[in-house]
């Protein structure tokens, strides 16, 4: 399983995104372009550290966000673990083959926040919401399969 998968970054739902970024410049965290991502209804932006794990701000106000949900009770959370693959499909298979319940949320999409790489978004038994983010090195074989 783990040479399907390598750690990405975790994703911070912000209500207030401004607060999350001058808390995460306060961590030493460099914050990239704030980006709309229409497939997700909303604003993103990676915040990259030499030392911590990097960390997407998620924001929006739009009612068709998935973010209504999640912050209707807090205003920030971290709701979801990237980790990017050569496959996605391939990656889902290894979490189905060991034995984890896996539903699709989201099916794989270009993600402007990644330069066009594809996304996908999982519910995983016992681990939560993960995005699964295509490698630019992509096994385009494997995903003919």
């Amino acid at each position: 399983m783990i040479e399907e998968l390598a750690f990405h970054h975790l994703g911070l739902a912000a209500r207030d995104p401004d607060r999350s970024r001058r808390t995460l410049r306060a961590l030493g965290y460099t914050l990239g372009d704030d980006i709309f991502d229409a497939n997700q209804h909303a604003n993103v932006q990676i915040c990259t550290s030499g030392q911590l794990p990097d960390v997407e701000i998620i924001h929006s106000e739009d009612p068709e966000s998935p973010l209504k949900n999640i912050l209707e009770r807090q205003d920030e959370a971290i709701y979801h673990i990237c980790f990017s693959t050569r496959s996605i499909s391939r990656a889902v298979e290894t979490f189905r083959r060991s034995g984890q319940r896996v539903v699709c949320i989201a099916p794989a999409r270009p993600a402007p926040l990644f330069g066009g790489r594809r996304v996908a978004f999982y519910y995983v038994r016992g681990l939560g919401l993960i995005e699964l983010l295509e490698d630019a090195r992509r096994d385009e074989a494997a995903e003919e399969q």
